[in-house]
C-alpha cells in the first residue's frame, strides 16, 4: 500500500483555531488595560498602553483609539510583538501536540 499524500499547505485543527482566537483576544485586551501614569512632561501627563511594556503613550485626557501613531515607542512595541508572537505559537505548538497525543492513543 503507498504512503499518503504530503500536505500541500500549513493546516491546523479547528478546535486549534479557536483556541488561538481566544488567545489573540486576550492579548489585544491586555494591550488596551491602561499601564497608569508614566511620565510627565511640561505639566502634561502621560499613560502608557502596552503588554507587557507600555508602548503607546497618551495625554491625560486623549483617547487611546482616536490617537495615531505618533505616540508609539518603537523599541517597546517590538518587544511586545515579539512576546505575542512567542506565546501564540506556544498555544498553536501545545494545542496540536495534545490532539497528535490523543490521536496516537486512539489508534487507526
Amino acid at each position: 500500500m503507498p504512503n499518503p499524500p504530503r500536505r500541500a499547505r500549513f493546516q491546523i485543527h479547528l478546535s486549534t483555531a479557536i483556541v488561538l482566537m481566544f488567545a489573540a483576544g486576550l492579548l489585544m485586551w491586555a494591550n488596551t488595560l491602561d499601564t497608569g501614569r508614566i511620565f510627565e512632561d511640561a505639566d502634561i501627563q502621560y499613560y502608557g498602553f502596552g503588554w507587557p511594556l507600555p508602548a503607546v503613550f497618551v495625554p491625560d485626557g486623549e483617547r487611546l483609539l482616536t490617537r495615531t501613531f505618533s505616540n508609539v515607542y518603537y523599541p517597546t512595541f517590538t518587544i511586545d510583538l515579539i512576546i505575542a508572537i512567542v506565546f501564540l505559537f506556544s498555544v498553536w505548538y501545545m494545542c496540536e501536540s495534545l490532539i497528535r497525543r490523543r490521536a496516537l492513543k486512539k489508534g487507526p
